[in-house]
């Protein structure tokens, strides 16, 4: 597989990032929302950015934080995968006809009671 760079980076393709922990990713995604921002003129709000963990989001808010400053990072789309499907069940749910009582469940044990309700 070939390593990825920023330089070579093309805003009209989609990009899924993965690597070991430690080989650049939060690096490259920040570059790219930089590039994104000050190159192409995009707003912040229009990027979505999902991760796995709560920490790489924060992380990944910090440096965002860091690297643009003029940017309103705090309501930006970066989420976790279980709050962006938190949030997309939120907002489509009805239309969806979903019941509004629905909730994320983070473990086994969340799970196992809410099935012996």
């Amino acid at each position: 597989m070939k390593q990825f760079t920023v330089k070579e980076f093309d805003p009209n393709k989609s990009y899924v990032i993965e690597a070991s922990a430690g080989t650049g990713k939060t690096f490259n995604i920040v570059e790219m929302v930089d590039k994104l921002v000050n190159t192409y003129n995009e707003d912040l709000h229009s990027i979505l950015i999902v991760t796995y963990t709560e920490k790489a989001a924060g992380e990944l808010k910090s440096r965002i934080r860091g690297k643009i400053t003029n940017a309103d990072v705090d309501n930006a789309p970066i989420y976790t995968i279980h709050s962006f499907c938190q949030n997309t069940i939120k907002e489509f749910g009805l239309s969806a006809n979903l019941p509004l009582n629905l909730n994320v469940i983070f473990s086994h044990s969340q799970a196992f009671k809410a099935s012996n309700k």
